[in-house]
């Protein structure tokens, strides 16, 4: 690319909340003493902790970091300790404690809901609503009085508050170049386009940050969901600076009559034989050769041992051909006609001698792709066949054949040079950056106005499948 102008020492001590092993006779109520019409008074065996203060965890859990103390938040409950519940509030000797959250009994073995109605998700992705005021004990409910209530099997999140949730089971969350599980009794904050988690012990708390994508992979006992669809359910959205309602907005008694759950991944085969590889917000992943990609919903998946996650849609370059992992239109700029090209689709590496390049189907159907095209999935990604010329403002940068340019919306532009192999990444304030053929031509990707040869402008269709077949 040639330039050309410009610029624990915390040991978690929870125990496994599904297996670990509890004498429910020690975790056990000594009893409840109604002492006016709208409190009680509850005495606790073990000893335990909660949180004072809501607003002041989420605020940590935001801020990056790992080990931190959160004695200032935290109110260490004794061996019969007494709380007072009363209408939304409720007290331990004294002292306020949060109406949010959970209190956390024994080494985080077993929780008490303080609340009267509670909204759980569960590991098949259906709402849960159950009554609170209860234990959660080794997976069933038992009220004040230490009456089993109700069965607590198959749960997989507590709803907090609107993005704020308990994990009660394992679960996994794949995104492009990682990977990390979930584990029981870790809090979990959904926030714009990360998942915070904080996993408590005594006064102290490990945090971590972990980005996610509307199509990173939730894997829960062997079933895979998209993470768009996943939110969904929870009445949450991955989205920058997005307003987010949440759970706590649902009318409890409709849950019962909610839509149904989300599929899991179904395997629908197709193989890429030659090792490829990706980059995605600036960085680069390698594929294996033979790789099984699955399709759902529109979307292609890579298998991995039994681990379904999602490729995203720029393109993956090969030894022979670039892939085009999703449907892309193709517009030819100096005849202005559009047309798509369908998932998987192969585009020669090989420039003949009169500059034929062609495109293949995955059943092999094949057609010589005309001069001066634009390949685009129609979110952000822009492929040129041809050398261009990519500027903005004083900026200018001369990119080879094959190149890829993405702009995600949000002001960052990123581009791939094949002829150095490199990947670039901008923050920009600008409202125009053009991609331009030597002879005219081209597209501007943040107007994502497709630039015919005799200056017109066209846009660029968001959905290119739609178009006609470009093999027809």
């Amino acid at each position: 690319m040639k330039k050309t102008s410009g610029a624990k020492s915390l040991i978690s001590k929870r125990a496994a909340f599904v297996v670990l092993p509890l004498v429910l006779a020690l975790v056990v109520l000594l009893g409840i003493i109604f002492f006016s019409g709208s409190e009680r008074e509850v005495v606790f065996k073990d000893y335990g902790y909660a949180f004072v203060n809501t607003n002041r965890l989420l605020s940590i859990m935001k801020v990056p970091g790992a080990e931190t103390d959160i004695s200032e938040i935290v109110c260490v409950l004794s061996s019969d300790g007494k709380a007072v519940i009363g209408d939304g509030s409720i007290e331990y000797n004294g002292e306020k404690l949060s109406s949010q959250l959970p209190l956390f009994f024994d080494n985080n073995s077993y929780i008490y809901i303080p609340w009267e109605d509670a909204v759980f998700l569960e590991k098949n992705l259906k709402l849960r609503k159950v009554e609170g005021n209860a234990f959660l004990i080794k997976e069933a409910f038992f009220g004040d009085d230490y009456t089993r209530r109700d069965s607590g099997k198959g749960l997989l999140l507590l709803s907090c508050t609107k993005n704020l949730f308990l994990a009660l089971n394992e679960f996994t969350v794949t995104s492009p170049g990682e990977s990390f599980t979930i584990s029981p009794m870790e809090l979990v904050l959904f926030d714009s386009y990360s998942m915070k988690t904080a996993s408590i012990s005594d006064t102290e708390a490990i945090r971590s940050s972990h980005g996610i994508t509307k199509d990173s992979l939730v894997s829960v006992d062997g079933q895979s969901y998209v993470m768009n669809d996943f939110l969904a359910v929870l009445g949450l959205t991955v989205e920058r600076d997005s307003a987010v309602s949440g759970l706590e907005n649902i009318d409890l008694d409709d849950i019962e009559e909610s839509a149904e759950a989300p599929k899991p991944i179904e395997d629908t085969s197709l193989i890429v034989p030659e090792a490829t590889y990706q980059y995605f917000l600036g960085n680069r992943y390698d594929l294996p050769e033979n790789l099984e990609v699955y399709s759902l919903n529109g979307a292609w998946y890579q298998k991995r041992e039994e681990l379904a996650t999602q490729i995203q849609s720029g393109p993956l370059y090969g030894g022979e051909y670039v892939y085009l992992p999703a449907d892309y239109g193709f517009v030819d700029t100096e005849g202005k006609k559009q047309y798509s090209l369908p998932a998987f689709s192969r585009i020669t590496k090989e420039i003949g001698e009169n500059g034929e390049i062609y495109a293949v189907t995955s059943d092999e159907s094949v057609k010589k792709l005309l001069p001066r095209g634009v390949l685009f999935d129609g979110l952000e990604n822009f492929l040129f066949t041809e050398a261009v010329t990519l500027s903005w403002a004083d900026m200018s940068f001369e990119l080879a054949p094959f190149s890829c340019v993405t702009y995600d919306g949000f002001d960052r532009l990123d581009f791939y040079d094949t002829g150095e192999d490199k990947s670039y990444s901008y923050i920009l304030q600008t409202g125009s950056v053009r991609v331009t053929f030597e002879d005219g031509g081209g597209v501007d990707v943040i107007k994502r106005d497709i630039l015919t040869a005799d200056g017109e402008e066209l846009l660029v269709a968001s959905q290119p499948g739609l178009y006609r077949s470009f093999f027809d």
